[in-house]
């Protein structure tokens, strides 16, 4: 950039906070308008991960800025697939916070400070509150379904590991996971080469209703239900294979 360019604030939620001096403990959490908690925020921990990506709250003597991005949790990821998470990236985020009231508080070492703000939306956007709020709402419940889809492949794979796992069941797992994800995608081709399973169809859709602030269309209403009823008859043969995965014991 230009010695003399001037530098757009960051988007979000901008938080000032003094600090006499450097607390030892301090935690930084979100709310709607109920009181219900968003996301909370805290310190790096001595032991954290270099790729980390998780926002950390400073705490130097003086002041200190804390920029939210207004959105909720992410979704979990699966374990070991670094690449197959980085082409999903975009759709395990958490959905972005619909316009309203909303409260921070900073507790620090015992003494909690509360403030609250408003999301506004952009005046030239002609979405209503209720199209934010349904569009809200579906984008949760997606994030929630690819939630529950990579940590059934997590449990899944924890218990093909088990030792004890029959080779029987084993194969019913095999054919689960296949259909949760795709477990040949070792590169950002394969997803092409072997064809888009469940997480990524659920991802699709999120991607496709975050694309404009409207409300979403009744057709993306009803393939989320759709989706659903994949996921739960999945997360049920699952339940059955997981408890039979113990060879009986002998009478």
């Amino acid at each position: 950039l230009p010695l003399d360019a001037g530098k757009n604030p960051p988007d979000g939620v901008i938080v000032t906070y003094f600090l006499r001096m450097a607390p030892k403990k301090i935690t930084l959490t979100f709310l709607d308008g109920r009181g219900r908690t968003i996301r909370s925020f805290t310190k790096r921990p001595p032991d954290a991960d270099p790729k980390d990506k998780e926002p950390r709250v400073t705490l130097d003597g003086g002041m200190n800025r804390f920029s939210w991005d207004m959105r909720y949790p992410d979704a979990a990821k699966i374990d070991d697939e670094p690449l197959v998470m980085d082409q999903l990236e975009g759709a395990l985020k958490g959905g972005v916070a619909a316009p309203g009231a909303y409260r921070v508080r900073l507790d620090v070492d015992g003494s909690r400070s509360e403030a609250t703000f408003e999301i506004v939306k952009d005046p030239r956007i002609p979405a209503t509150q209720k199209d934010f709020e349904t569009q809200f709402a579906l984008r949760q419940k997606l994030r929630d379904l690819l939630d529950r889809d990579h940590r059934a492949v997590n449990r899944l794979r924890a218990a093909r590991a088990d030792p004890r796992t029959t080779v029987a069941t084993k194969h019913a797992l095999d054919a689960i996971e296949s259909e949760l994800m795709q477990p040949k995608a070792k590169s950002r081709q394969d997803t092409l080469n072997f064809g888009v399973r469940l997480n990524h169809r659920i991802a699709s859709l999120i991607a496709s209703i975050a694309t404009a602030d409207a409300a979403p269309t009744k057709q993306a209403t009803e393939l989320a239900a759709l989706l659903e009823a994949e996921l739960a008859k999945l997360e049920q043969r699952l339940d059955r294979a997981i408890g039979r995965r113990l060879p009986r014991k002998a009478a």
